[in-house]
């Protein structure tokens, strides 16, 4: 199974929506997000969205970055979080630990969705490995997700294979979309998953948060691909002609980016696939439309995730 780690900014929740509607197979998708956000109104929308056509989710209930990361907005937060996960069945609570993590805090969110499934995202290194194996044991955790590189091998061991889930950062982030080039070796984790329960990653955005940025100087479409001679998932930067802030305007960088990445698709479809956004972005450079960087980013997404899933169902 593929359990993408995104952050539940409007993009983000929007592409989880996006993909509700298309009709290739999701049996193989969980995606896990964590709130960044104090206004809860948009993550509920996407939690009822998938409620609806039955689509699981995680969702961080601990969440710690951004504007989450003040205790009084957090706690707001978390009592409208309560409610909305207890409206949507289909949604998996998630306790992420750190280095300060306490056993007692662990149970404390397993203990407050007592009718529930839980997932634990583990994030650090707090709880001692005779703790660590409790919540090992535990019935009701569903999921035992390890965030790679936050906790020791020693203890990913003591987790139970058969629910473990592994989520790597694939994806080299450079300060400027200008540096990007070529193409590169992402991940080869949906053919080497196996006895865990799913792999993850942070797509092609990294597990590094910012909470917002500048005018680029240039556009990119990060686009991935299925390599044809061994079957590995590569990622391709498609990068706008114009790089520098002072040449062009975003609008016209994003459709010289697009255009590059419309082409490749359709030169290589056994490669890139067919899915709602590339249909998007050959839409965008057919019209001369800019959607908005927004736009770009949720289109990633959904490109991303549609090629993951084409690979574990056999259609890529």
């Amino acid at each position: 199974m593929y359990f993408p780690f995104l952050y539940g900014r409007g993009a983000e929740l929007l592409a989880i929506r996006s993909l509700l509607r298309d009709p290739r197979d999701r049996s193989a998708l969980v995606p896990i997000v964590e709130p960044v956000n104090a206004n809860i109104a948009p993550l509920r929308r996407c939690l009822d969205a998938c409620e609806e056509a039955g689509q699981p989710v995680v969702v961080v209930v601990n969440p710690g970055r951004h504007q989450l990361a003040n205790p009084g907005e957090a706690r707001g937060w978390f009592r409208e979080a309560v409610e909305g996960l207890e409206a949507c069945p289909s949604a998996y609570p998630a306790f992420r630990t750190n280095d300060r993590t306490s056993l007692a805090a662990a149970n404390a969110v397993l203990n407050a969705f007592p009718e529930r499934e839980v997932v634990l995202i583990h994030g650090g290194a707090g709880l001692g490995d005779q703790e660590l194996r409790q919540v090992a044991r535990d019935p009701r955790v569903a999921w035992h997700v390890v965030l790679d590189g936050t906790c020791p091998a020693r203890q990913q061991d003591l987790l139970p294979g058969g629910k473990k889930v592994v989520v790597r950062d694939r994806f080299r982030k450079l300060d400027r979309n200008a540096d990007y080039a070529g193409t590169e070796f992402f991940t080869d984790q949906h053919r080497t998953f196996p006895p865990h329960a799913g792999f993850g990653d942070y797509l092609c955005l990294g597990s590094e948060f910012k909470s917002g940025g500048s005018t680029p100087g240039a556009v990119a479409i990060h686009g991935v691909f299925k390599n044809p001679l061994n079957g590995d998932v590569w990622v391709e930067h498609f990068v706008s002609d114009d790089r520098d802030r002072n040449d062009g305007d975003v609008a016209s960088k994003f459709l010289q980016a697009a255009a590059h990445f419309v082409r490749a698709a359709r030169r290589r479809p056994r490669e890139f696939g067919a899915n709602p956004a590339l249909n998007a972005y050959a839409s965008y450079v057919r019209q001369s439309q800019y959607p908005g960087l927004s736009k770009n980013k949720e289109h990633q997404i959904v490109h991303h995730i549609c090629v993951v899933l084409d690979l574990l169902s056999g259609a890529l």
